[in-house]
């Protein structure tokens, strides 16, 4: 991931490919990952 001073980034494998996240969109992807490395399933799933 690509922190820069403007935003918080989701940074892919080619130069250049990355996207501006919200914070919000961080905060979730923090908890995906810290439920990961814990050794839990995850689901990610939008709600109508």
């Amino acid at each position: 991931m690509l922190v820069r001073s403007r935003g918080i980034f989701l940074a892919g494998p080619a130069e250049g490919d990355q996207v501006e996240l919200p914070a919000t969109v961080y905060r979730v992807l923090l908890q995906v990952l810290e439920a990961l490395e814990a050794g839990k399933a995850v689901t990610v799933a939008p709600q109508s």
